[in-house]
């Protein structure tokens, strides 16, 4: 799995510049799969002095720290995103999670940045059409001063509804963002994902099933630890 998925992200790859990360040094399929994806979505060029990680080091651990923004509604989105915490947790990031979502967070991460916004669900658009861009209005609002806080450098989200105007305002402020396609869309994508196909530099789907619908999403591979992905190679 790691293999596959070095070979299907390194056409972006070598299109990118060199980074902060180094995927040689990456032990787990969930860190391999964001510190490559992160190589490729950053534009960002080290001076030639600045100091990579060795063999020994932690990931990336002298390298360049950029703020990560975590993005994910409450339940199994937000479990699948917290399984990328190899990367995260070597770099600054805060959350944007729905409020169901911030306990879990909280029990995690004492710490952590977490910030709340109404969950936009499928359920609203579909009950309430016309609340649903008075809502997505205010979350544009609120994430305007949280991203002017804390200045991330890239977006990653695990969906769903949540994170459309994540999205929405990482492309008006030039924000890099991954959108990954939940575990559960095995042969279709949800409302969110093809909003955010269309907003994202990279969209990664863990269903080779799912990938070979769409012509710029790149299969990943699973999250999950012990859960396989349809069409992946044994």
């Amino acid at each position: 799995m790691v293999l596959l998925t070095l070979a299907r992200l390194s056409r972006f790859v070598r299109r990118q510049p060199a980074c902060f990360f180094d995927p040689r040094n990456v032990a787990t399929l969930s860190t391999l799969l964001v510190s490559t994806t992160m190589s490729t979505v950053q534009d960002c060029t080290p001076p030639e002095d600045t100091h990579m990680a060795r063999p020994d080091d932690p990931i990336g651990s002298g390298a360049p720290k950029r703020t990560i923004c975590l993005v994910a509604s409450g339940g199994g989105h937000l479990e699948q995103l917290l399984f990328l915490s190899p990367l995260f947790s070597q770099h600054p990031h805060f959350f944007v999670t729905s409020l169901e979502g911030s306990p879990a967070i909280t029990t995690r991460e004492p710490q952590a940045s977490v910030y709340t916004l109404p969950n936009l669900g499928v359920g609203l658009w579909r009950r309430r059409p016309f609340y649903f861009p008075v809502i997505t209005l205010v979350s544009l609002f609120r994430l305007v001063r949280v991203f002017r806080k804390e200045r991330p450098s890239l977006i990653i989200s695990t969906g769903a509804g949540l994170c459309l105007p994540a999205f929405l305002l990482a492309r008006l402020m030039g924000i890099r963002s991954v959108y990954i396609e939940a575990y559960a869309r095995v042969h279709s994508v949800s409302l969110t994902g093809r909003l955010c196909y269309r907003l994202a530099n990279l969209f990664l789907v863990q269903h080779r099933s799912l990938g070979d619908r769409l012509p710029r999403a790149v299969f990943g591979g699973s999250l999950y630890p012990n859960l396989p992905s349809e069409g992946a190679a044994p």
